[in-house]
């Protein structure tokens, strides 16, 4: 089952606990201070490299979908 990479895994690994801080931060109860903007647009940023280097089809799959 598993055809994916080490640099995959990560990849997806990565994006979703960025996705699961994200949703913390956006969601929780705590305050959102512009530390943790920050930390989280840097985090955000990092994810979407590592997965447009990880999945290089991918950006031109949805390119061409957004096309139709």
């Amino acid at each position: 089952m598993n055809d994916l990479t080490s640099d995959e895994i990560s990849a997806v690994t990565h994006a979703h606990m960025d996705l699961v801080a994200g949703d913390e931060a956006f969601n929780g109860d705590s305050p959102l201070d512009r530390r943790a903007w920050r930390e989280l647009a840097v985090a955000f940023e990092d994810t979407r490299k590592e997965l447009e280097e990880a999945f290089p089809w991918l950006l031109d799959y949805i390119t061409h979908k957004e096309d139709e």
